[in-house]
């Protein structure tokens, strides 16, 4: 299981990551760390960035005409209006998911960065930005995950 924790800061005392990734919305593959992350440890991850992930029309997105159109998210949230208004919820779950799971980030950030606190099981991290199983070709974009290692025992 995944457990978050809301988190303050820019890492706490750490300097520089482990791990940097770049996680594209069109990839339903996902990314994977490159490392390992310890089991009995809590890894620190940051997530950055918006992406596209659809396009809308006047009937659906009445407010969308500021955006063209398109629909946009970050790592937990949604918008048809250029952030004007925020949303969780489409049907699926449409946002980051981390080793097949999603992630609750907490509450709506307008600078778009989370944080969370993950266990790890000694294998690597994968990274996936979720748009169900059919809807990746009209996605753009990335999201930027950092890592920090072994920041605290479980």
């Amino acid at each position: 299981d995944i457990i978050t924790v809301e988190v303050s800061g820019d890492g706490g005392d750490c300097d520089s990551p482990d791990e940097t990734l770049f996680v594209p919305a069109m990839d339903p593959n996902g990314v994977t760390t490159a490392s390992t992350y310890a089991a009995g440890m809590m890894h620190l991850i940051e997530v950055s960035g918006v992406v596209q992930w659809g396009g809308c029309d006047l009937g659906n997105c009445p407010n969308g005409g500021s955006c063209g159109y398109l629909r946009y998210g970050d790592a937990e949230y949604l918008t048809d209006d250029c952030w004007a208004t925020q949303y969780q919820v489409f049907g699926i779950e449409i946002d980051l998911y981390v080793n097949g799971q999603p992630i609750d980030f907490g509450p709506y950030r307008a600078d778009h960065t989370y944080q969370a606190l993950i266990p790890g099981n000694g294998n690597t991290i994968t990274f996936k930005y979720n748009d169900g199983i059919c809807c990746y070709e009209d996605n753009a974009d990335e999201l930027t995950v950092k890592i920090w290692a072994d920041v605290e025992q479980v």
